[in-house]
């Protein structure tokens, strides 16, 4: 009996239990629901249901006009266009009318807007899915069926988000402000990260990328053009995940997670939670900013480096935390053994403590130098480096480009801004910065010392650039960090709905809507064309493969069974040498076939021409007897007149052509020199 009794009370407190877990998911879902309702999307059961039975629909009519189309002659891309075409054609006409039905009756001209959205988000979707599919097929070679399965369901989860939050939301219900810009924002830095996670493998190394690899593989303290820190970077990633693309560019990722981190609290602490996630919503979308994470440059660290310097001032100035000048320390520190342009912050900070009237008083402050000190100990490896090279990386980023030739760059200064920023986001700087506009002064009640923060912080690193454009040429990456300042008060610009000032009556909201989901399409656009590509459509050019991460490995195998036949022929590994600037050795050198190149690939500086840091690396006199196997994309960069005094023996020029997929894409030249002799320097 006792056994009976203990046995009903086990299985009551078993219902109990799981009535409550029941419950509890039943609760879960139904609160999710509701905050997805405030936040604007028309997220339901229903709708769910009857998008995935429209992605059904709309895949199957894709491939159906494809094979239709093939069949009748027509060539890939644009049957793949045209069935791109018809299923999203199809998909709009049935989620409108069916799937999103509450959805209120619009005008044509509105109708034109939703559409446009509509097929915005259905590129997104398509970008990913082709980045999935490129991926699982390619890399993690899974069978067709699972690949598609992932790449499918991966598409309609971006379609369906997408479509319920920014196509067809709810109208006329009670919905939150700040709910919608955080659920934005946490949905667009999810697609953005996962954009860049499926493309990171199957995108080869730009010639920068392949050079800082080459760093790792020559560790040091300094290198001439750049400071240590992307070669210690790049080595840590390799060292824990291996050596593909993705593990280098690993970093990269890690990196512009830390320069988000540090600018959400910087916003946070100026403007509040809802700017805060706006700033990185921001960070995540404008194509710049979604580059410097994707790709391992020095620009990678330095964000993050500048971000750190920007949140522990604020800390200072703001906060009044004296031990915050240690951060700024630490920081400068790091961000100087990444890039020495953010040395331009120092005269920033000093120009910001003279005209604040709060921050003076840490002139009379222990804090301030203590930080100092501690930047210069961080950097002191670099500066022996130098010292002991001949100062030639300070020469080199210094002294080398005022000695420039004299070119007026200014318009394409303004014109690398308007790339970084978008227009809408250079507008919003500008009124930041410069104009006083009255509707806002109440927003910015107690915002003089913060627009002076932005103010100070953007434009005195801003003016070196400018005076610098007016006598010599400019790179479109240099700015790309000097925004970071202003992007707090952008973020808490970009909340309010329009605005009046000297830039007429601007709906700010309205355009950042435009301007987010343009970006994203373009950078998963570039990332589809230079991964995928368009079959009817190869790029032909040599010029256009040095200047894209397009076909350099299938150049490099090219270029290994050329070494091999030298090597089998005459029984000894010959030296690789790129006879450009640094393009074609950093990538041969990548793209080794027995992953030794970085031991075995030179530069042209054997032969006298400025080679980098492949004449460091490769010092002429110790490559004597040695033969040679010289690679250029141009005639004249294997001319026999000015390359036979260093050999005993001159092979003749050969042409090999590259090839991607069955199709050509563009060529090189090759010679065999015999018996390399260095020459005295000229």
């Amino acid at each position: 009996m006792a056994e009976i009794e203990m046995e009903v009370a086990a299985r009551s407190r078993f219902n109990v239990a799981q009535g409550a877990s029941t419950l509890s998911i039943t609760s879960f879902l139904s609160r999710g629901q509701r905050l997805m309702a405030m936040a604007g999307g028309a997220v339901s059961l229903r709708t769910a249901m009857r998008f995935t039975a429209v992605v059904v629909v709309g895949v199957c009519i894709d491939y159906a006009v494809l094979k239709t189309l093939i069949t009748l002659g027509l060539g890939v891309g644009a049957a793949q266009a045209s069935g791109l075409l018809c299923g999203i054609i199809v998909s709009y006409a049935l989620n409108s009318r069916w799937t999103f039905s509450d959805y209120p009756t619009r005008s044509p001209e509105a109708e034109w807007r939703i559409l446009s959205r509509f097929v915005a988000i259905g590129f997104l979707a398509f970008f990913l899915y082709a980045g999935v599919h490129q991926l699982a097929l390619n890399v993690w070679k899974w069978p067709l069926a699972a690949v598609e399965f992932l790449g499918i369901s991966t598409a309609a989860l971006v379609g369906y988000v997408g479509s319920a939050f920014y196509v067809f939301p709810l109208v006329g219900q009670r919905t939150s402000e700040r709910i919608r810009w955080r659920i934005a924002a946490v949905g667009v830095v999810l697609y953005a990260v996962l954009l860049r996670l499926v493309f990171m493998r199957t995108v080869d190394l730009i010639p920068e990328e392949a050079y800082y690899w080459n760093y790792s593989q020559h560790l040091d303290f300094g290198y001439l053009d750049h400071p240590p820190m992307v070669a210690w970077l790049i080595w840590l990633s390799t060292q824990i995940l291996g050596g593909s693309e993705f593990a280098l560019r690993a970093s990269a990722l890690l990196t512009w997670f830390v320069t988000g981190a540090f600018c959400f609290q910087l916003t946070r602490n100026l403007y509040g939670m809802t700017a805060a996630f706006i700033s990185v919503l921001l960070l995540s979308s404008l194509p710049y900013y979604v580059v410097s994470g994707f790709l391992i440059m020095p620009d990678a660290p330095l964000m993050a480096a500048w971000a750190g310097t920007l949140f522990f001032l604020e800390r200072v100035f703001f906060g009044g935390s004296q031990r915050a000048w240690l951060g700024v320390g630490i920081s400068l520190g790091l961000g100087l053994i990444s890039k020495y342009s953010i040395a331009l912050l120092g005269p920033a900070i000093v120009l910001f403590m003279l005209l604040d009237s709060k921050s003076r008083v840490w002139f009379l402050r222990p804090w301030p130098y203590v930080g100092a000190v501690l930047a210069l100990a961080i950097f002191s490896p670099v500066i022996i480096w130098n010292a002991d090279h001949g100062w030639v990386s300070f020469i080199f980023q210094s002294a080398r480009r005022v000695e420039e030739p004299v070119r007026f760059s200014f318009h394409l200064l303004l014109l690398s801004i308007v790339a970084i920023l978008t227009p809408v986001g250079m507008i919003s700087a500008a009124r930041v910065l410069f104009e006083e506009i009255s509707s806002t002064r109440r927003f910015f009640s107690n915002g003089d010392r913060r627009r002076l923060f932005a103010f100070v912080f953007t434009v005195v690193p801003l003016s070196v650039f400018v005076a610098f454009s007016l006598l010599h040429d400019v790179k479109l990456n240099w700015t790309g960090p000097i925004w970071l300042a202003v992007l707090p008060a952008v973020a808490a610009l970009c909340a309010m709905k329009s605005q009046n000032g000297a830039f007429g009556r601007f709906d700010l909201r309205q355009a950042w809507s435009v301007t987010i989901v343009s970006s994203l399409v373009i950078c998963g656009g570039a990332f589809y064309f230079i991964a995928v590509g368009l079959p009817d459509h190869p790029l032909k050019s040599s010029l256009q493969l040095r200047d894209l991460p397009i076909s350099w490995k299938e150049l490099g195998e090219q270029a290994f069974e050329i070494q091999k036949r030298v090597r089998d022929r005459y029984n000894e590994d010959p030296l690789m040498v790129g006879m450009d600037r640094y393009f074609m050795a950093s990538e041969l050198a990548y793209y080794d076939g027995d992953h030794d190149g970085s031991k075995e690939t030179a530069g042209r500086g054997l032969f006298g021409s400025e080679g980098l840091m492949y004449t460091y690396w490769f010092p002429a006199a110790e490559q004597n007897g040695r033969d040679m196997i010289l690679f250029g994309f141009e005639k004249r960069q294997l001319n026999s007149a000015d390359l036979a005094p260093y050999f005993q023996y001159l092979g003749p020029l050969n042409i090999a052509t590259i090839s991607r997929g069955g199709v050509e894409v563009g060529s090189f030249y090759y010679r065999v020199g015999y018996n390399f002799r260095a020459l005295p320097a000229r």
